[in-house]
């Protein structure tokens, strides 16, 4: 969270600050900085400090807000519920993903309609599959360009680590710029982190067992999508070694990227969403987005008496939680 504040008045202005205000812009007034040398790409790459003192407007890309709920915000720490609440928000964020990360020439590429699956993966993702509608609906010239950018897999596998410093795996979700209107992004979406990220078999029992007794009844499939971040604290998760991990992961990109939404008849991925497939699978041959083998990355932290003490878990993968304007300290 790089700053704090709500829509602006003048959200329904066409240009702000010279800046065309388009339908994936909006104007925020930012009531609180959190971190000052956060970078503002709508407004020249301008860090947030050269605004002035709060409070002040500027224009977001909505694919860069949250909303949130003031009266929970300022709570450090709050209690797991059985089932997380609906959220009734009335305020926005501004998120990190100003920051992209970058590994070489692999930035995250963003367009102007889309949204991050970064930003998906903390949303509800439930809703029905669309496989059946697979055959009818792929784009035949998509598929080509998917095919001649991706390549064949690897045939053999050195199992060398290449690497102990690894690529931050939500940075990598937040390469992906896919179309707002897209009717399939939720459902790719869902499948990429399905590929990912593989549940440990006895927290996914102990998930189901629980679960059998809410009403209505509740599985991990049901929750990973309804309740992904309530999840994700409740159940460890591994990222396979790159040989299991490529194939299935490739299989996502040539499955979901050349099908057709049915309203704007546009295959969900762009060439420049190809060329992110590619090196996303280049990151993940090498073996940067792997677990390291023999590391802990989960630490229980608790249990949740509100879901019959299930563990609750803190994860080490990943960099978010000790970046900032001053990086806080880094997790032991």
């Amino acid at each position: 969270i790089i700053a704090t504040g709500q829509i602006s008045v003048h959200k329904d202005d066409k240009v702000f600050d010279a800046i065309n205000i388009s339908p994936t812009r909006t104007i925020v007034d930012v009531s609180e900085v959190r971190v000052p040398g956060a970078i503002i790409a709508t407004h020249g790459k301008r860090p947030l400090d050269s605004f002035g003192p709060v409070p002040f407007s500027i224009v977001f890309l909505q694919s860069h807000l949250r909303t949130y709920s003031p009266s929970t915000f300022q709570t450090q720490v709050q209690p797991l519920p059985v089932l997380p609440p609906p959220c009734h928000h009335s305020s926005m964020v501004g998120s990190l993903n100003s920051h992209p990360d970058q590994l070489g020439s692999m930035a995250e590429t963003e367009v102007e309609d889309g949204a991050s699956i970064g930003t998906l993966l903390s949303q509800d993702l439930s809703g029905s599959s669309t496989s059946e509608d697979f055959p009818r609906n792929m784009d035949s010239a998509s598929k080509a360009t998917g095919a001649e950018i991706l390549g064949h897999d690897p045939e053999h596998w050195d199992n060398v680590i290449h690497s102990h410093v690894l690529k931050d795996i939500w940075h990598v979700f937040n390469m992906f710029y896919i179309s707002a209107t897209h009717g399939l992004r939720k459902q790719f979406t869902r499948e990429l982190r399905d590929a990912i990220f593989i549940p440990d078999e006895e927290d996914k029992t102990r998930i189901n067992i629980w679960g059998s007794t809410q009403a209505p009844p509740r599985t991990y499939e049901i929750l990973r999508n309804s309740c992904p971040q309530w999840l994700r604290a409740q159940c460890k998760h591994i990222i396979p070694p790159p040989n299991i991990l490529y194939p299935l992961v490739a299989n996502v990109f040539r499955t979901y990227g050349p099908l057709i939404d049915s309203d704007s008849k546009k295959p969900l991925f762009t060439p420049d969403n190809w060329k992110t497939a590619k090196n996303i699978l280049k990151l993940i041959k090498n073996g940067y987005l792997s677990d390291p083998p023999g590391i802990p990355l989960y630490t229980v932290i608790g249990l949740d008496k509100k879901a019959g003490g299930l563990p609750i878990y803190r994860c080490a993968c990943g960099t978010n939680s000790t970046e900032g304007g001053v990086h806080t300290h880094i997790r032991s």
